[in-house]
C-alpha cells in the first residue's frame, strides 16, 4: 500500500479579524471548532471503520483518509470518506448557535498525494507532531489562493486520480458525495451543502450575486463619502 491519501485543509474564514475585535468570542469559536472536529474524527462516534484522522491547531484543521491502494475502488472509497468528513464539519459549524451568531464559515481544500503523520516524543512543555507530504502542501496552498468562505475546492492536478477526474467531468457513474463536484470557473468545487444539480446551480448563482452585492455596497460607501471636488 502506498502513502497516498486524501488530505483536507480547513480554515476558519475571518478568524484573525474576529480575534482583533472580540478575543473572548474568538476563543469560544476555536473551542467549538475543535469540539466539532473531534466529534467527527472520534472512533467512538462511528468513525472507527472510516478511520479519519485529524490535527486541529488554532483556526485551522488538517484531516486525512487512510492510505489508498492502487485501485480505483480504494481511491474512490477514501475520496468519499474525506468528503463526508468535510461535509460533516461544515454542517456542524453551520448548525451551531455560537457559530451562527458570529457568522462563522470555513474554507476547505482537498488534495491527493503522499502524506505522513508522525506522533513523536513529547513532555509536559512541548508536543511534537509531524505532518508532511505534497498533499498537505498543495491543500494548504490552494486554501490560501482566493478561496471564498463556505466553499470546498478540490485540487485536481497531475497527482489527482485520473479515473475519478474523468468520472467527475462526465458527471456519470457517481452516486455518492463525489457526484456533488462541479467545475466552476476553471476550478472544481465540492458542493457539500447541496443534494442535486439544480440545487448546485441555484446556490452558485445566489452565491455569486451575494458577492456582487457586497462590492456594490462597498462602492456605494466609497462614493457617498468621497468629495470629488476637493482640490
Amino acid at each position: 500500500m502506498s502513502n497516498n491519501r486524501f488530505v483536507a485543509f480547513i480554515d476558519i474564514s475571518g478568524f484573525k479579524e474576529l480575534m482583533r475585535r472580540d478575543k473572548e468570542n474568538a476563543l469560544k469559536v476555536i473551542r467549538r471548532f475543535f469540539k466539532i472536529g473531534y466529534d467527527i474524527t472520534d472512533p467512538d462516534n462511528g468513525n472507527r471503520e472510516k478511520r479519519i484522522q485529524g490535527l486541529f491547531i488554532s483556526d485551522c484543521g488538517v484531516i486525512w483518509s487512510q492510505a489508498t491502494e492502487e485501485t480505483e475502488e480504494s481511491k474512490l472509497t477514501q475520496f468519499n470518506v474525506i468528503l463526508q468528513a468535510v461535509q460533516d464539519i461544515n454542517k456542524g459549524v453551520l448548525d451551531d448557535n455560537l457559530m451562527k451568531r458570529q457568522n462563522i464559515m470555513l474554507k476547505n481544500s482537498v488534495a491527493y498525494g503522499e502524506f505522513k503523520y508522525i506522533d513523536t516524543q513529547k513532555h509536559d512543555l512541548i508536543r511534537k507532531e509531524m505532518i508532511f507530504g505534497d498533499a498537505y502542501i498543495r491543500a494548504f496552498d490552494d486554501n490560501s489562493m482566493k478561496l471564498d468562505p463556505g466553499l470546498c475546492r478540490i485540487v485536481i492536478d497531475k497527482k489527482f486520480p485520473e479515473e475519478i477526474k474523468n468520472k467527475i467531468d462526465r458527471n456519470s457513474e457517481l452516486d455518492n458525495l463525489s457526484s456533488l463536484i462541479r467545475k466552476k470557473q476553471s476550478k472544481y468545487y465540492f458542493f457539500w451543502n447541496c443534494h442535486s444539480n439544480n440545487e448546485i446551480n441555484n446556490f452558485w448563482n445566489e452565491y455569486l450575486d451575494s458577492k456582487k452585492d457586497v462590492y456594490k455596497k462597498m462602492y456605494a460607501a466609497l462614493s457617498q463619502n468621497t468629495n470629488l471636488h476637493d482640490n
